[in-house]
């Protein structure tokens, strides 16, 4: 990728212990100042400003999810 670019993989874990299928909205920061893009996510996500991604992670009743994303900037 050379000196001033990097690329990044995040993995994050929800758990729910309720009864109820939920739906988690996860809000990552990106580095706004620098051109960046998401090259590989497990899950659709929606760009909310030039420095925040939005990910709406599903998750079953009593169960986990995983979301798993990579980004270069």
């Amino acid at each position: 990728l050379g000196d001033y670019h990097k690329r990044e993989t995040y993995e994050i874990k929800l758990k729910n212990h309720k009864e109820d299928d939920v739906v988690v909205t996860v809000i990552e920061s990106t580095p706004g100042h620098l051109e960046w893009r998401i090259i590989r996510s497990n899950i659709d996500y929606k760009k909310i400003s030039a420095y925040k991604v939005e990910f709406p992670v599903s998750v079953e009743a009593n169960g986990e999810n995983t979301l798993t994303y990579t980004i270069e900037y």
